[in-house]
């Protein structure tokens, strides 16, 4: 530290130092200034130790020392020289060290912690610490810019008061000097205080050139050339600007620059573009030439070149999708080319070139391969790649790997080097003691490493192996030393493995074991465990830092895990203990895998069934899964679930919406993980007995055809589409980084953790919920997909519903959190329910009350007739396969006929039936009432016979309108209620005229009697009466 308490101690440390090129380095050291014999004795007497220990009262209070470190190689030349000045206080301040990136130097491209190891006084009586960081620029930018962009990235804003600050890689410009400066104080006593600074300064990351395609075959008649030196090339800073490209071309036979092959006279200059296309005329058959691109910006350059071999023809023209790499041996090797024939190649195969330059092996040795993809596309860019496995390639060497495809008359070839970085080497890995009773501390130590010049620092990951032969992660960090109270051996001689995994900066990886016995004592002194976790968490509490507690933690827990000499009591309360340190752990700092990887390991050795608070648990485990995704394997993932199917059983995440999301969140990050060892052609799956409520799936994949969502026989088939699957072919996924195929994750889930609360949910399938992602398979992160003009498709095997049910398809809405159908639609065909859908998201389908054909929809009873396929009794048996094979057939023309028609709601199958020896097919379909032509779409589709691969009679295709059985109910109610109401109205008119009749009649009747009893005379006014007016009886 910069400064010491009143009444505290100094430890110098020198083993940082490097330069020793493998071999032991000379230390010495000395006190500069003021004299002070008893220090400059302590000094003397650590001649080659790397660490100094000087006790604090052979300093004095308010005094300053200078303290000078050399440093000497095995060649006695200094390596080393620095200085450190230590103030001791006058009061019991805060102890601080602060550490930074080595050397204080950084590339723009990196992001870091600046970490302030700190302690209070031991001579206060408080400990706990607060930590306030601060930044500022020093050289080439202003102050207040430098502190605003600093302040508004996300690492800052988690870490600012944690005694770890994050740096995000976009914080920092390149070519400047920070500042930054942290403040600890006692929470106590915010006036007792260390102020403590350290300066970074940000370099600018060279920039790494290629050439789409690398070395490759032209063929003279291939129409152009197309030199691509910027989807190739990638800035690390991804600093502002254009990038600016000039171009060099060389006859290899004489040296000289090229000259055109149409005009000898001219030389063949080539545009300053980054992007540019030469007609393939311009060069010779039969010769080579070296083509090499200067790439520029700001003040950075760089170039790289190819040989172009050309012949005569048009052969395959073959596209390496990444020229250069430069990897490290413990890393699977992707060998990616693209090509374009017009015939299917005869033979296409990858070879390591047997050159001086270059090491060789085998590529005919099947065994050397993780996976393969070889896709033959027609008039699509056509795919070939090859995995090779982890350790094949040998550190320190190089490889030329090339394609070669053969037409049948000519080859093309694109070749592409691969370098592998030497990585640590040289050193050794040493413990003492190497016999010890549990909880007993060790120390081991790594001395010596050294890697390529380019790629320190070395971290160093202390650990164990468990009884499986899993590596348990201590702690990683930069020192080479580190010691710990050890769980108990295995076996019966109780052997514990240690390991060390020294890593470089470009993760380059040596591993080293060392056994030593761990006895186990005759008794356990449980009060003394229960002591040293107490310590411990309030140790971490007091200072934020928690990657010593952690580890300590996972020892007890290995401690007490089927330990019959520990009670109950002491396991539940190790669990518990450890559960609330892994919580507080995570609040602690800003995760990345380096810090979360120990706390997710030990999440996964509590015991579920001892966890008492199991959501604020979830809340950071979700957390710490997703920091820990890229060092996640299909093993750990396995053990995952079935350790959170325990975890998740005691929250209650139906009524609890943040348990919920976490819990999803958690799974989504587990299949993540999952794609970590998955290539182009290639799919994993992961299930645990323990956990049946959820299954994951992922696949790299080019989307060209339906994926299966798990691999049960009712799988959810789903359809991605051609626009979906146009935008995985060939493309750039990053800047400078060419990647073919996306990365799908496809979790299957038993159980609905999606969180509705809503009074109106729909009843939705619990066991048939399927989440749907793609991933950019060069970044790993989750692409958005929506406003898809060519739905996304889902087939569900729902099976038939209930009587009076259907099935609607829903999807899960995150923004009002509930399921919801808009803008979703919904189809039933042949027992399957078919959800389209123009985004990606969680979908389920719901059973939901039939309320009948709508309204607006119209059924239709369709046949028609195949022509060549002869009737055979076994098309009666709708259980016989042959049967079943042409229904599906069938079902699948018909809908296939209608893929563009969103008004056909549903088609099944009714039956098969002799007609005149050939088969007649009867379906039922039901169309939305828009649709006035519905038998447009098999009409078009039989236009030339033939419905798919089966032959038909358009002549006799059918489709009969029926009502619905709601529809011909009404109809007979009207026609019963006409009827009745006609015959009433019969009745009433017979019953009026008979009336009539019987009043005309009687009238009649009275007529008559009047002509019989009283004479007939006119009157005196009238004497003579027309015959017109004479009654007559009717």
């Amino acid at each position: 530290p910069a400064q010491i308490s009143s009444c505290g101690h100094l430890t110098l440390d020198g083993s940082q130092s490097s330069g020793g090129g493998g071999r032991n380095l000379e230390y010495g050291w000395s006190l500069e200034g003021q004299g002070n014999d008893e220090i400059t004795a302590v000094l003397n007497a650590a001649i080659n130790e790397a660490r100094v220990f000087i006790n604090g009262s052979l300093m004095t209070s308010g005094s300053t020392y200078t303290f000078k470190l050399t440093v000497k190689n095995f060649l006695y030349s200094t390596a080393m020289d620095h200085s450190l000045t230590v103030t001791k206080a006058r009061d019991p301040l805060p102890e601080v060290t602060v550490n930074g990136p080595r050397e204080g130097k950084v590339f723009g491209m990196n992001a870091f912690y600046v970490t302030a190891k700190a302690k209070a006084a031991s001579c206060s009586s408080t400990k706990a610490l607060t930590f306030a960081w601060s930044v500022r620029c020093t050289q080439g930018d202003s102050a207040e810019a430098a502190k605003t962009r600093v302040e508004a990235t996300t690492g800052y804003k988690e870490t600012s008061t944690k005694f770890a600050l994050k740096v995000d890689s976009d914080a920092l410009l390149a070519g400047r000097t920070y500042e930054f400066t942290v403040v600890v104080a006692l929470k106590a006593n915010p006036s007792t205080k260390t102020t403590v600074r350290t300066s970074v300064v940000v370099k600018w990351s060279p920039l790494q050139p290629g050439i789409v395609g690398g070395d490759r075959t032209l063929g003279r008649d291939s129409g152009k050339l197309v030199l691509d030196a910027k989807s190739s090339t990638v800035d690390p800073d991804q600093a502002s600007g254009d990038l600016y490209c000039s171009w060099k071309c060389e006859d290899k036979s004489s040296g000289q620059p090229c000259q055109s092959y149409l005009d000898k006279k001219l030389k063949t200059d080539f545009p300053n573009q980054c992007v540019i296309e030469i007609n393939s005329l311009h060069f010779e058959a039969e010769k080579s030439y070296l083509i090499t691109s200067q790439v520029s910006k700001g003040s950075r350059s760089a170039q790289s070149s190819i040989v172009l071999t050309v012949v005569a023809g048009k052969p395959p023209a073959v596209t390496i999708l990444t020229p250069t790499l430069r990897v490290v041996a413990s890393n699977r090797v992707q060998l990616k080319a693209t090509y374009k024939s017009s015939v299917k190649p005869v033979n296409v195969e990858w070879v390591c070139q047997q050159e001086d330059d270059y090491r060789y092996i085998n590529l005919s040795d099947a065994s050397l391969f993780a996976g393969s993809f070889e896709e033959y596309r027609g008039d699509k860019k056509s795919v070939s790649v090859k995995v090779l496995k982890r350790n094949v390639l040998t550190s320190g060497a190089s490889y030329m790997f090339k394609l070669n495809v053969d037409d049948g008359s000519k080859v093309g070839s694109s070749a592409m080097v691969v370098s592998v970085r030497s990585g640590p080497t040289s050193g050794s890995f040493e413990v003492s003691p190497t016999t010890v009773e549990q909880l007993q501390e060790v120390t081991m130590q790594a001395p010596r490493w050294v890697t390529d010049s380019d790629a320190y620092p070395i971290k160093y990951a202390f650990g164990f192996l468990d009884d499986s032969g899993v590596f348990q992660r201590w702690k990683t960090q930069t020192d080479s030393e580190y010691k710990i109270a050890v769980p108990p051996g295995y076996g019966a001689n109780k052997i514990l493995t240690l390991r060390v995994k020294v890593r470089d900066f470009f993760g380059s990886v040596k591993m080293m074991d060392k056994n030593i016995t761990v006895n186990e004592p005759s008794s356990i002194d449980e009060s003394h465990v229960e002591d040293l976790m107490e310590e411990g968490l309030k140790s971490a509490e007091d200072t934020g830092d928690f990657s010593d507690v952690v580890p300590k933690l996972k020892n007890f827990l290995k401690l007490v895990k089927g330990n019959s000499k520990v009670s109950e009591s002491l396991a539940r309360k190790v669990s518990n203990t450890t559960v609330t340190s892994l919580v507080l752990a995570v609040k602690s700092t800003s995760l990345d895998e380096e810090k979360a990887k120990p706390i997710f390991d030990t999440f996964l050795d509590v015991q579920s069934a001892y966890i008492e608070e199991a959501s604020e648990l979830l809340d950071g485990f979700d957390k710490v899964v997703k920091a820990s995704v890229k060092s996640l394997d299909k093993d750990t993932i396995k053990e995952t679930l079935g350790w959170l199917a325990g975890v998740s059983a005691k929250a209650n995440h139906k009524n609890d919406a943040s348990v919920s999301k976490d819990i999803i969140n958690t799974y989504e990050s587990l299949a993540d993980g999952l794609l970590n060892d998955v290539d182009l052609g290639q799919s994993a799956v992961v299930t645990s007995p323990a956990n049946p409520s959820v299954e994951i799936k992922v696949a790299h994949t080019l989307l060209d055809e339906a994926v299966a969502a798990d691999d049960s026989s009712d799988a959810t088939e789903l359809d991605f589409g051609s626009e979906m699957a146009s935008m995985c072919e060939q493309r750039e996924c990053s800047p400078g980084k060419i990647c073919l195929g996306c990365q799908v994750k496809i979790i299957t889930y038993k159980e609905d953790y999606f969180n509705d609360q809503s009074p109106d949910k729909p009843n939705i399938l619990p066991d048939k919920i399927v989440s749907v992602s793609i991933n950019n398979p060069e970044t790993g992160d989750e692409q958005s997909i929506t406003g898809l003009t060519k739905p996304f498709k889902l087939k569900f095997k729902t099976g038939n519903p209930a009587s009076g049910q259907k099935f609607e398809c829903f999807y899960y809405n995150e923004g009002i959190q509930k399921w919801s159908s808009d803008g979703i639609t919904s189809i039933v065909i042949a027992g399957e329910l078919q959800c389209s859908s123009t985004h990606l998201t969680s979908f389920s389908p719901a059973n939901t009350k039939d309320n009948g054909t709508q309204s607006a929809d119209k059924t239709y009873q369709v046949s028609f007739v195949l022509s060549n396929t002869t009737w055979d009794e076994k098309y009666s048996d709708i259980s016989d396969s042959a049967t079943v094979a042409l229904k599906d057939d069938i079902i699948a023309e018909v809908v296939k006929a209608y893929s563009n028609d969103s008004s056909m709601k549903s088609v099944a199958f009714e039956s098969f039936q002799d007609l005149n020896g050939k088969v007649k097919v009867t379906l039922k379909m039901i169309f939305s009432a828009s649709n006035t032509d519905p038998a447009a779409g098999l009409r078009s589709s039989m236009a030339d016979g033939m419905l798919g691969q089966y032959a038909v009679d358009p002549a006799t295709l059918d489709f009969a309108q029926v009502k619905a059985q709601g529809e011909k109910d009404e109809d007979d109610i009207s026609l019963i209620i006409g009827i009745v109401v006609g015959v009433a109205l019969l009745v009433v008119a017979i019953a009026l005229l008979m009336a009539f009749l019987v009043y005309r009649s009687k009238q009649a009747a009275k007529v008559q009697s009047m002509h019989s009893s009283v004479p007939y005379e006119r009157s005196h006014e009238n004497k003579a009466v027309s015959s017109d007016h004479e009654m007559t009886p009717v």
